[in-house]
């Protein structure tokens, strides 16, 4: 075999090795970025849920508490069966890290004693730079903004409702 045959066959050799290790570097960084996302996703995984005092027409409506820990731009929606949902009330379109959110789930009339939602879906973003929070931004490659109501969520997240707590009403007598 002649020296300029051995040369291309060297730079074959060379340029598959660097293709290879070009893509296990992309494997590995896929890798890392798949495990920031999660360290930066929210931890909550159920919705504690709660009552307030009865209305003089003797329903109550049922509330949920989100604590998130860190800030996020947030849109909640109310699931209610298998195909329906609801766009949930917020107090903001930032959530702040650490503070309980209270979200109106629905109204309770007497005789009720079980939710008609499931859960509270979260679509949450990193905090953009206007939003007055501490701002951070995950890398993997999945949306940073929500532009539109029916866009994905950066991290989309369900989150089972807890049975309420507190007494019901129930047609003018309370269970425990």
């Amino acid at each position: 075999m002649d020296t300029s045959r051995q040369a291309v066959e060297a730079a074959r050799d060379s340029a598959e090795s660097s293709r290879r290790s070009a893509d296990e570097a992309a494997a590995v960084a896929r890798i890392e970025a798949d495990r920031e996302h999660h360290r930066l996703g929210p931890t909550q995984t159920t919705v504690p849920t709660s009552f307030n005092e009865p209305h003089a027409a003797g329903h109550r409506d049922l509330f949920g508490t989100i604590i998130l820990a860190r800030d996020y731009r947030v849109r909640a929606f109310i699931e209610l069966g298998p195909n329906g949902r609801s766009e949930a009330s917020l107090p903001a379109a930032v959530l702040r890290a650490n503070e309980p959110y209270r979200i109106f789930i629905e109204k309770w009339p007497p005789g009720q004693t079980k939710p008609e939602a499931s859960a509270v879906l979260l679509k949450l973003w990193p905090p953009v730079e206007t939003d007055a929070v501490e701002h951070w931004t995950c890398r993997c490659g999945r949306p940073l903004v929500d532009s539109r109501r029916d866009d994905p969520g950066h991290w989309d997240v369900r989150l089972p409702l807890e049975d309420p707590t507190g007494p019901i009403v129930m047609q003018g007598s309370l269970i425990a």
